[in-house]
């Protein structure tokens, strides 16, 4: 039984975001920005920084032989 301390929230900070784009056939670019979720509890995650969030990207060639 999860009580509603114990339930994530739906708000826009548990949001990411994933942009893919093809350069060519071959090549795509593909850029994200995610919120970064820890196993702390909540009372402990409230005296943190909030609203924080880890951005990557990645260019990938793909090639058929």
């Amino acid at each position: 039984v999860f009580g509603s301390s114990s339930q994530a929230s739906l708000g826009l900070q548990n949001f990411g975001a994933t942009l893919d784009y093809r350069l060519t056939r071959d090549l795509k670019l593909q850029v994200v920005a995610e919120p970064i979720q820890g196993c702390a509890t909540r009372a402990v995650s409230s005296l943190t920084v909030s609203n924080r969030y880890q951005f990557g990207g990645d260019l990938r060639w793909d090639r058929d032989y």
